[in-house]
């Protein structure tokens, strides 16, 4: 009994040794799990601060121009140069010279104003659907050719606009239609960055299965993109308004017409930039063009920050519908002959 008792104590004894190493052992293994998660928190937290201060950099560097562009419409001739942050006393008088000095032209700037309104808002307003009617053909529709088309629509956004005005000018004249409103609008009905970024959020967030069903029950690809397809993109409609309006608002408008009772807005910067006697009238001029567009990307910049991000999402834009198993109309399966 006394052997047994005594083994029962040294491996107590040892057990409570065993424990204790283990003890110590959770205890140095918290230290240095501390010490890295310290370490991994302070690496985060500089990483976090330098890409804080990059970004504020940025906004920065994004946000001066504008800023300048209103102090300097506001502020007297004496604080043009150098560049003042605040206007010693803030006039009106650059706002009033402009208005004359268009006047005196014999064109009223009202006139350009109604110019650049007629411009914009009817490409914007024809651009919408016929953007989202060709972002449809390319998502959900598998038809001869729409893979070419797609791959030059994509290839087209890397080209510079100004490749593509002179074969357009010289459209404009064969039409017979230069020297017009339509002139100015029909070269950007239909802008292939804005086919792109409507085709990358239709293939991301509306599901092909909706257009399955719509097929199902009878509906045409007409009733399917405008009445089904279009107010469930929302969104990518918004971005697409906002960059077209401000686009065409801000739309010089040279190229294509001449006559000065039906020139935009943006005709007018050209010509103030190169008096330095009136440089305010430039600026103010450039704030009557940065209101409207600044307006529109605050309203709608939740909307313009969703299409961004979704249309960046990389998806397959032949799946689905327009995808090779997959199709709108399905082949007839092929009966075997003997």
């Amino acid at each position: 009994m006394d052997k047994d008792l005594d083994k029962d104590k040294v491996n107590n004894k040892e057990n409570v040794k065993d424990k204790d190493k283990s003890k110590n052992k959770d205890k140095d293994i918290d230290k240095i799990n501390a010490k890295k998660n310290k370490t991994k928190k302070l690496i985060y937290g500089i990483i976090t601060a330098v890409i804080t201060v990059l970004l504020s950099i940025i906004i920065l560097g994004l946000i001066s121009p504008i800023y300048f562009v209103f102090i300097r419409s506001f502020s007297p001739a004496e604080d043009m140069f150098p560049i003042s942050l605040f206007p010693s006393e803030p006039v009106l008088r650059h706002f009033s010279d402009l208005v004359r000095i268009t006047g005196e032209t014999g064109i009223p700037f009202s006139r350009n104003i109604f110019s650049s309104l007629v411009i914009s808002v009817i490409t914007t307003a024809v651009q919408i659907p016929v953007v989202c009617a060709m972002a449809y053909v390319l998502t959900k529709i598998d038809a001869p050719g729409v893979r070419m088309f797609d791959r030059i629509i994509e290839h087209t956004i890397i080209l510079s606009p100004l490749v593509l005005y002179v074969p357009q000018f010289f459209l404009m004249l064969k039409l017979g239609i230069s020297d017009s409103y339509f002139a100015m609008i029909l070269p950007f009905v239909a802008s292939p960055f804005s086919v792109w970024l409507v085709k990358q959020y239709m293939n991301a967030a509306f599901p092909t299965e909706i257009v399955y069903s719509a097929i199902i029950d009878g509906a045409s690809h007409f009733r399917i993109c405008f009445g089904i397809v279009m107010p469930n993109i929302k969104p990518a409609i918004f971005a697409v308004m906002v960059l077209s309006f401000g686009n065409m608002w801000s739309y010089t408008g040279e190229l294509f017409a001449h006559s000065a009772d039906i020139m935009p807005i943006g005709s007018l910067m050209p010509h103030f930039a190169q008096r330095e006697e009136i440089a305010g009238v430039f600026y103010a001029a450039a704030a009557v063009i940065a209101v409207p567009m600044t307006i529109l990307a605050i309203v709608f910049q939740k909307d313009i920050a969703r299409t961004a991000a979704v249309a960046g999402i990389k998806t397959n834009t032949r799946k689905g519908v327009c995808g090779k198993k997959d199709r709108v109309y399905p082949k007839k399966a092929k009966t075997e002959t003997k």
